[in-house]
């Protein structure tokens, strides 16, 4: 049996339409839900049959993030502009994404219901999304570090300080360096693909971390003091 799934690409100057065929002899695949790590701000899936991820933005954020759906998408949209050094996924935007309704797991379903109700639609067949980002499937680098022997480590811990020094040499900051936020490819590359925080370098402030005396240090976890676009060098020679 063949089914289809089908979208249209909003990167293009003209409509481009795709077509996605699902063979599985008799009976159709479902859509299975991610094994990376699901974040604060998107809900992230797989089709079993393609080399790809499928992102979508949540309609809540979870704390601390405080940003909209439309500063994701400009993150998004900054990053498909700049210069990625090899080091940053390239991302695929699409709206009105169908996937037929009987090839939707179960458990899938109900954590897009959860997550991203506003931007599902549906008919009496297909599951319509609204918008979405498509990303190539690699092995989140936390979990690579889990299952990879300690040579293996080695290398691409290496590799994943290359990629902050690069991204850098481009004036990307990541904003986030947690090891989940950046994946490894077929070619054990770490390539960064978590943008939500991501910022130009010339944008941020690095500053020393100051000492804290003991009666206030016992206290800033309670003050909840945001400082916007600040990172202490402390906190990057610690990051990952």
């Amino acid at each position: 049996m063949n089914s289809t799934m089908r979208s249209g690409s909003i990167n293009m100057e003209k409509p481009c339409f795709i077509e996605i065929f699902c063979t599985s002899g008799s009976k159709p695949r479902p859509v299975y839900c991610s094994s990376r790590d699901q974040g604060m701000v998107m809900t992230v899936f797989t089709l079993p049959s393609f080399n790809i991820v499928i992102k979508l933005i949540k309609d809540h954020f979870d704390p601390p993030k405080e940003m909209t759906r439309q500063e994701v998408r400009q993150k998004y949209k900054l990053v498909s502009l700049h210069d990625r050094v090899g080091r940053m996924a390239d991302t695929h935007e699409f709206e009105n994404f169908r996937i037929p309704r009987n090839r939707i797991h179960p458990e899938l379903l109900q954590e897009l219901q959860n997550t991203t109700n506003s931007l599902l639609q549906w008919t009496d067949s297909e599951l319509i999304l609204k918008h979405l980002y498509t990303e190539r499937k690699m092995i989140p680098l936390n979990i690579y570090l889990e299952t990879c022997s300690t040579e293996e480590g080695k290398i691409i811990v290496e590799d994943y300080g290359r990629a902050i020094l690069q991204l850098a040499q481009a004036n990307i900051f990541p904003g986030d360096m947690m090891t989940k936020n950046f994946g490894v490819t077929r070619q054990k590359r770490v390539i960064f693909y978590d943008y939500d925080e991501i910022e130009f370098l010339t944008d941020m402030n690095f500053r020393a971390k100051p000492k804290a005396e003991p009666m206030l240090r016992s206290m800033l976890p309670n003050l909840g003091i945001a400082l916007p676009k600040m990172m202490f060098s402390q906190k990057i020679s610690n990051a990952g």
